[in-house]
């Protein structure tokens, strides 16, 4: 028998009020443009702003390259009105140790697709519940984990019930009209992955890993005749699923190893 096992209670609690249960309109944090923040074995509670663009319980928002000084580690999300934590234009980020449970759309979110080098791991993302309107269409089948940028660290990390574990959406430029100053040097679908190693799921409805529409990693992301960057997934783990391990709707040279 093997379960998952989490403590959602911390000694310090981050909530919104009681009258958030009636609007699904909770407490949100977040750092920008270049702050710092650092937040570990803490408790959030009824926080997120259903509907509500930039409004998670944990939100890094375009800090880009000052994510080196911030994480989120060891802390509980439970009975979130939207999302766990999200990494929005922000890099290097660390990600560790933390707990979601009972999360209204996508739980661990990585926002556009010019996202690089954050690190997640040791994570475990527990009872996605479809979010119906608002924010992204896919959040009506919710995953524990969904990107738009495939080039950072996904390891250790446990995906529960909810649609489908993984879900990697990734557009051919970033998904922000304000990024356009990226749209001809950072293209996520030709990317390559970070890092994949020991992540799981079981008892999603849907599919463990499920890439929408195309990841075809090439050696020159932005250009398609750049020859293929071969990519490989190492150790996952898989069992429980309503449909597949993997599923893809159009792939280039992707390996899974010991799956």
């Amino acid at each position: 028998l093997s379960v998952e096992v989490a403590l959602l209670t911390r000694n310090v609690k981050i909530q919104g009020d009681e009258s958030s249960e009636l609007d699904s309109w909770g407490g949100h944090t977040m750092v920008a443009f270049g702050g710092i923040y650092r937040i570990e074995n803490a408790e959030f509670y009824r926080m997120g702003q259903q509907g509500e663009l930039s409004r998670y319980p944990i939100h890094f928002h375009i800090s880009q390259h000052y994510g080196r000084q911030c994480y989120a580690k060891h802390n509980s999300i439970h009975h979130s009105f939207q999302r766990a934590v999200a990494i929005h234009g922000t890099s290097y980020v660390l990600v560790h140790n933390n707990v979601g449970f009972d999360i209204v759309g996508h739980m661990f979110f990585v926002e556009t697709g010019m996202e690089t080098y954050n690190i997640l791991e040791f994570n475990l993302a527990v009872g996605a519940i479809p979010l119906l309107s608002g924010m992204l269409e896919s959040d009506q089948e919710p995953s524990g984990f969904w990107t738009a940028a495939m080039n950072n660290v996904w390891r250790d990390n446990v995906a529960v019930t909810g649609s489908d574990g993984w879900y990697f959406q990734l557009p051919a430029h970033p998904i922000s009209h304000s990024m356009d100053v990226y749209k001809d040097s950072i293209c996520p679908k030709g990317d390559r992955i970070g890092e994949w190693s020991r992540n799981r799921c079981h008892h999603t409805s849907g599919t463990c890993i499920r890439v929408y529409l195309t990841w075809n990693p090439v050696v020159d992301p932005c250009n398609d005749q750049s020859g293929e960057n071969p990519q490989i997934l190492f150790n996952t783990t898989c069992w429980g699923v309503g449909r597949n391990c993997f599923e893809a709707m159009k792939m280039g040279s992707v390996h899974n190893h010991h799956m």
